[in-house]
């Protein structure tokens, strides 16, 4: 009987070689199912503490980004705030012209006009973004105005303002922040101006409704230009907000080339070992097959 022989050390390389290519090709699979290039940190040992590094300080960037755009909300509502106040203090300027043209103006119902626009500057000034009153300094959760329900003059505003004159401070980076020199209480010299027109609109006195035109022209400058101090803090903050997100975009990218699987390398790799595998089962099988006669030959 011719007894069926191979080349046994050829076949225990080739077996060798099978095993490591069938783990090769495992890791390939749970890379690809997982979209990870490593399953534990020892198989990326050069690269650990950079991954580490740059996923810490990943998370430190979410958290800012975050704030800044917290900040950012918090300055675009303020500034939407104070456009809704400049409207008001347009409209009752424009009221107090056609009050004082001639006899006519007398039939403007200012004084109930001034006690809705009271009212309504008031709601501006008390806006509130996720429970925090904007213009209220450091006691952000009291509405800031307290008006009166009836108001006849300035006397009448004495305690208007209830919060306090620390102003709002967004941090912004490490030990640095940005301060907005804006409270509620700015604006209580307008709402006295325009407790002083009502009154002297009721009293018929001609002088004072002049003044408080004049003053009226100050006040909606000075709405202006606490607009103008927000848009410029709104942009400086957005700029800063940006810097941050590409900042983190970047480290998202270095993580991602660390850990992430590259997918049309990792699928190439898995079909150049699967015909590899199938050449070594081929080989083996060729093996098995030999006699010594074809041995001998």
């Amino acid at each position: 009987m011719i007894d069926r022989i191979a080349d046994n050390a050829h076949n225990t390389r080739l077996t060798g070689y099978l095993q490591s290519t069938q783990t090769r090709m495992r890791e390939t699979q749970l890379s690809i199912s997982t979209g990870k290039s490593a399953q534990r940190f020892a198989d990326i040992a050069d690269q650990a503490r950079l991954l580490t590094a740059t996923r810490h300080e990943s998370r430190v960037l979410e958290e800012r980004l975050v704030q800044d755009r917290i900040g950012v909300d918090r300055l675009t509502a303020m500034s939407g705030a104070l456009e809704g106040v400049g409207n008001v203090v347009e409209r009752l300027r424009a009221l107090t012209v056609q009050r004082l043209s001639g006899a006519a103006g007398k039939e403007v119902p200012l004084a109930s006009e001034i006690d809705s626009m009271l009212q309504e500057i008031a709601g501006r000034l008390n806006v509130s973004l996720d429970g925090r009153h904007l213009f209220a300094g450091s006691r952000t959760g009291t509405a800031p105005i307290d008006m009166p329900a009836s108001v006849s003059s300035a006397a009448d505003l004495a305690n208007v303002f209830v919060g306090d004159t620390q102003h709002l401070a967004i941090r912004i980076d490490d030990g640095a922040t940005l301060e907005v020199p804006l409270t509620a209480d700015d604006f209580v010299p307008l709402l006295e101006t325009m407790a002083d027109l009502k009154a002297a609109h009721q009293a018929g006195d001609v002088q004072a409704l002049q003044t408080g035109l004049a003053a009226l022209t100050g006040h909606v400058a000075e709405v202006a230009a606490h607009r103008g101090t927000l848009g410029v803090e709104t942009a400086r903050l957005e700029s800063i907000t940006e810097g941050h997100a590409a900042e983190l975009d970047y480290l998202t990218q270095v993580v991602s080339r660390i850990e992430d699987t590259d997918l049309p390398s990792a699928m190439t790799r898995l079909a150049q070992d699967r015909t590899t595998l199938e050449a070594a089962y081929a080989t083996i099988a060729q093996l098995g097959r030999l006699s010594l006669a074809d041995y001998l030959r």
